[in-house]
Formats: C-alpha cells, structure tokens, sequence
C-alpha cells in the first residue's frame, strides 16, 4: 500500500525524516511495539522457549534505515567495532565467523594441539540493556550532543503489547506496557545498538581468543594435553572478567546455557578430557558436550561434521519427499526454484566451512540428494 502511493507521500515522508534528525525526536507514535512471541523450539513448554519480536511501523522502519546507514559508516571508517564482531555488519556473516574459528582450531590441531570451546549465552542480552549507559556510550564513542539526543527520544518513552491469535485464529492483545530497558527486537537499528554496547566485552578477553556474532560469543583456546591445567585457568581468567563486565553492563552470562566442548584429533581429545577441565562461570561448572550448535552448524569434536550433515539431509529428504507429491502440478522452472530455495540453500549454508572437512562417505550422502534434486 505504501509503494502505491509513494508519488504523492513521497514529500510528505521525506520531511517528517529531516524533522526528525533536526528535532532530535523520534514520532512518539512510532515508539508503540506490537510484540509477537515466536518459538525458539519445536515444543515451547515455557516463557523462556519464546522470542519476542517486535513489529513496528512500516515508516519508523524507513526512519531507522536512514539513520542506520549514517552510523554504520561512522563507526565503520573509525574503526570503533570488534574486528572479530561479525553480527550484522557488510560483507561478514554466520558463514565468516564459523571459518574464521573453526580455521584456527584447525590450525591448532596441525601443530599438534586440541583446542577448549566455550560458547557463551546472555539471557535476553537485548532486552536488558541499560538505556542510560548505552547513551552514555554513544557520547564516548564519538557520537555529539544532538546524535545522542535523537537516540535518547528513540529509546525512551516506549511501550509495547502482545497480541496472539485463539485457536479460531482471531488476535487477542495486552494493555500496553511502558518499557524502561532494551531495544526492540525486530528494529533496524537495535542490532547495531546492541553490538555498540557490547563492543568493549572484548577488553576482558586478553587470554582466549573468540569471535563474536551479536550476543554469541565463541570463546576457545588451543593447548597440547599437558598444558591443559593452565589453559583451563587461563580460560577461568577471563570468563571471570567476562562475567564482572556483564554485571556491570545489566547483563546476565547464563551457566546452564553456556556449554564448551574440546576439539582436535581423537588423541588431542582424550590428553585434555584426561587433566578433567572445568570451566566455570559466576561459580558454577557448565556443562562439557560432545556437540554443540554454534551458529547453526553442528560441531563435533573432530570437526568432520558428520552430526550436522545427517541433520540437514534428515531436513532436505522429508522436504523432497512432500515435494514430489505435487510434482507433477509443478513447471519445470518452479520445481528448480523450489529446490534451490527449500532443499539446496540447507546444504550451501556454511559448506565453505565444512565442505573442506567431510569424510568420503559423508561427500556420497550429500550427492544423494543432489541427484534427487535433479530427478526432482
């Protein structure tokens, strides 16, 4: 609807945006969220199994978009952003933050090392950020008196509600809540804030190495087996420094979702699981796992991907086997679309970073369903 009469509101939407930045007010209607909770399982059983995204105005988004751009290539060309932050940034992605890890580790096991991963999770990390000190933040980092008070306007003075649909699908929604912390997930510029406020986590990692994607952090570090107590406490170190930092920053490192793995040959393996590494958050032990899922790929402790591969297939076969029912309804050009879009784009995800690692006969279960693609 809006593109239908972008001739003649064209003007009209342009204005409001330069009044905006000038003002250094951001619409207050535009600060109202309808909140949808979307499952982060299959089976949401709790509060904690969803996550709230927010849709807003079609026109704060075009607002936020403009402004986006301005502070991106601000802290881009000053070079203010993590190097290893590759959450929501040009040219980076999911895909350069897993090769850039798993290249290290790889490294590391070709000198004869294995290597202790920790993959760290922030319970709701965008939900409770602090207003005020991510302000604070901005003017530290450059950003003058008007910018800060456009984003003062922006952040504060929000409200949102939950609608959800009943079982005969019509929508029930809350009263409106005044929110006092976070930034909306859903908006334009709340990934960025989020990275900006996060961006100085990376002062309490002088240790470990790590790469960040948003509020994922990826922490490891490579020893040989005899090293290990030392690794551990090197590690310890700096988690610890991790976890004052949150405190400080109204963030909260969760032990029982942080998981750490140990990587390398199946003797790199066995010499560090036998010094019994614990690595400790806020004092508490977390969990060690033969696999984990950082980033959507599966990692095993060999790295050879097995686990995520016949994960993926399991995905790509079921979707194949629904396709072929409607087959013969389908345009050879629709079915090529639909097996690029639902079946192949699961097996290109992140193969730059697999695809080097696979044994022969994982190489012979994925050309089994790109041949099934092409009879398809």
């Amino acid at each position: 609807m809006l593109l239908l009469t972008l001739p003649t509101t064209l003007q009209a939407i342009t204005d409001i945006i330069n009044r905006s930045i000038e003002s250094r007010t951001f619409p207050k209607l535009w600060r109202r969220a309808m909140v949808r909770p979307i499952p982060k399982t299959n089976d949401p059983a709790t509060m904690k199994d969803l996550r709230p995204i927010s849709i807003l105005p079609c026109l704060s988004k075009v607002l936020e978009r403009v402004v986006y751009s301005q502070v991106i290539d601000y802290l881009e060309v000053n070079n203010i952003l993590p190097d290893l932050q590759s959450g929501f940034r040009k040219g980076r992605g999911t895909a350069t933050a897993l090769a850039d890890v798993v290249g290290n580790i790889l490294e590391a096991r070709d000198r004869g090392e294995g290597s202790i991963m920790v993959l760290l999770d922030f319970s709701r990390a965008f939900d409770a950020i602090n207003t005020n000190l991510l302000l604070s933040k901005l003017a530290y980092y450059g950003f003058d008196g008007d910018a800060v008070d456009w984003f003062k306007s922006y952040l504060t003075d929000r409200s949102q509600y939950v609608q959800i649909h009943r079982e005969d699908g019509s929508p029930v929604s809350s009263p409106p809540l005044h929110v006092t912390r976070g930034v909306p997930q859903g908006s334009i510029l709340g990934p960025l804030l989020y990275i900006l406020y996060s961006a100085d986590v990376t002062r309490c990692l002088s240790n470990c190495k790590y790469h960040m994607y948003a509020d994922d952090i990826q922490l490891y570090i490579s020893c040989k087996g005899d090293d290990t107590p030392l690794a551990v406490q090197r590690v310890n170190e700096d988690l610890a420094r991790v976890v004052a930092w949150s405190e400080r920053n109204s963030l909260v490192l969760n032990p029982l979702k942080s998981k750490f793995l140990v990587l390398g040959t199946r003797k790199q393996v066995a010499a560090i699981q036998s010094a019994r590494p614990k690595v400790m958050i806020g004092g508490e032990e977390i969990e060690q796992v033969e696999q984990a899922c950082s980033l959507g790929l599966i990692l095993d402790p060999e790295l050879r991907f097995e686990a995520h591969i016949k994960n993926v297939l399991r995905n790509c076969f079921y979707r194949l086997k629904v396709l072929y029912g409607i087959r013969k309804y389908l345009s050879i050009p629709l079915r090529k679309q639909l097996a690029d879009s639902l079946i192949l784009s699961r097996l290109n995800y992140c193969d730059t970073v697999y695809g080097p690692c696979l044994l022969a006969r994982t190489d012979r279960l994925i050309q089994r369903i790109q041949n099934a693609c092409i009879r398809f």
